[in-house]
């Protein structure tokens, strides 16, 4: 069993705040994100689907419609 340890919860509050974030600036829904290799913040994001005027982009990532292919080729690393 996985146990959340003190920077799991520091980076998992970041990525609350970039949903908040999102909210607040009317760009979209409550999803946030937060990318970290050896503890380091990589990319931090939010939904921008309102802001946007795509409904269907839903993962808040830069370069959303890669975001896979960029995961994959530089792999190691945490998404909270």
């Amino acid at each position: 069993m996985y146990t959340l340890e003190a920077d799991d919860r520091h980076f998992l509050q970041i990525a609350i705040e970039e949903a908040m974030k999102g909210i607040q600036n009317g760009e979209g829904g409550p999803f946030g994100a937060v990318i970290v290799k050896n503890d380091q913040i990589l990319v931090r994001a939010h939904n921008t689907s309102e802001k946007q005027k795509i409904t269907t982009l839903h993962l808040p990532l830069p370069e959303s419609n890669q975001p896979f292919t960029w995961w994959a080729a530089n792999g190691d690393k945490t998404l909270y």
